[in-house]
């Protein structure tokens, strides 16, 4: 190779590597500005369902969501699966932003363009969808909260069980963190003002389940929290106490 060769090639070679410092030094700036714009338009609410914001819709429905952006149009498109009844479906959704106003432009279903009709439904759906998972998650947290009840009690105390139904709860007076009075069998009190743990049905469900939306629970059993001097006193008449609202 010549001299004027080498001297043409490191030219170029260095015209090359200027090229790629200045697009480096440009594309962090574009990069951020796009994750910000990006960003607020997740971290914003749809008129249609104010309650959960476009990221919580999108988390909550599809699988494998990748967002992008046309920053030309002010667009935003976010893509993924959605598995229903075994089947695999993609979804492109597309939202624009007009000022302060986000909304949603169109929607792809396996690339076919929907109707206006239909990407209303879909909001829909996903808010409904956003909306059982979260009641889902609230539900776990209290049935935890109720498990830990029986499980973390403070020491010197003991659970005790009694048997009841309707009628012997007042009709469903006697709820979880309630108190009761403890009687023997001649109406004299022996342990007074004992608190109701859980009141539960004979499957050993939670008769006061405020998730519960589909049964009607008649109270079988109450769980109570006695010292364990109060529960030697109920197992020294057998176990036989009456009960009623705490006086």
């Amino acid at each position: 190779m010549n001299k004027g060769k080498i001297i043409i090639c490191f030219i170029l070679i260095l015209l090359f590597q200027t090229a790629c410092s200045n697009k480096q030094k440009e594309n962090p700036k574009d990069m951020n500005k796009e994750s910000m714009e990006l960003d607020a338009i997740k971290t914003s609410y749809l008129s249609d369902c104010p309650n959960f914001s476009i990221d919580e819709l999108i988390n909550n429905y599809l699988d494998n969501a990748k967002w992008s952006v046309e920053q030309k149009n002010n667009t935003y498109n976010v893509s993924g699966l959605v598995n229903e009844n075994g089947t695999s479906t993609n979804i492109l959704m597309q939202f624009v932003k007009d000022g302060d106003t986000i909304s949603l432009k169109n929607v792809l279903v396996d690339d076919v363009d929907e109707s206006q009709e239909n990407n209303y439904k879909l909001i829909m759906k996903m808010c409904q969808n956003a909306e059982d998972k979260k009641r889902e998650e609230e539900h776990k947290k209290w049935l935890k909260y109720q498990e830990d009840k029986v499980t973390k009690i403070p020491n010197g105390y003991v659970t005790y069980q009694l048997n009841v139904n309707m009628l012997t709860t007042y009709n469903n007076s006697i709820f979880p963190d309630s108190y009761i009075d403890l009687y023997d069998y001649t109406s004299k009190i022996i342990v007074s003002r004992v608190k109701v743990l859980q009141v539960l049905d004979k499957n050993d469900n939670y008769v006061f389940d405020p998730y519960n939306t589909e049964e009607n629970r008649e109270p079988s059993k109450i769980i109570i929290l006695i010292t364990i001097e109060d529960k030697e006193r109920i197992d020294y008449i057998d176990g036989k106490v009456m009960f009623a609202p705490a006086q």
